[in-house]
């Protein structure tokens, strides 16, 4: 596997390893310790068929390992799956993924969360989220 992603195979040229973020043990196992195994899987689903099965359900998971490895073309189906599905109840997760990530669709999520404060502000966790996350309150408060 490792050496899948080092050969000139065109498919996973798009994945750049770094050997501290992917090990491969004495049986030739890869493990990628920081992704689940479903995460993994759609990873390489894209990478051999550039689209993901269910990617909605899996697209706030999947988004991190795209910045990780640098695909650009995932990331942005992500970012859409994410914006398609933007409600209060996740609101505030999406913002705070697209702030780690310093995403340019953090501007839109920021102004939902400004219009719908209202019923976001009694979601679960929200307040505390945003409290720790100073610039992003700091952001809402200047739209």
């Amino acid at each position: 596997f490792k050496n899948m992603f080092t050969s000139g195979m065109k498919v996973l040229a798009r994945v750049k390893v770094n050997p501290l973020l992917v090990q491969e043990d004495e049986a030739s196992k890869v493990e990628m310790p920081t992704f689940s195994e479903d995460v993994v899987k759609a990873l390489l689903e894209f990478i051999y068929t550039d689209s993901v099965k269910e990617l909605s359900s899996i697209a706030a998971d999947l988004l991190p390992a795209a910045h990780m490895y640098q695909i650009s073309a995932l990331q942005e189906i992500c970012c859409s799956a994410l914006l398609s599905g933007l409600s209060v109840d996740n609101a505030v997760d999406t913002l705070v993924l697209f702030d780690k990530f310093c995403l340019p669709q953090k501007s839109y999520v920021l102004k939902f969360v400004k219009k719908n404060w209202t019923a976001i502000q009694w979601q679960n966790d929200s307040k505390e989220k945003l409290n720790n996350l100073t610039s992003i309150a700091v952001d809402i408060l200047n739209l």
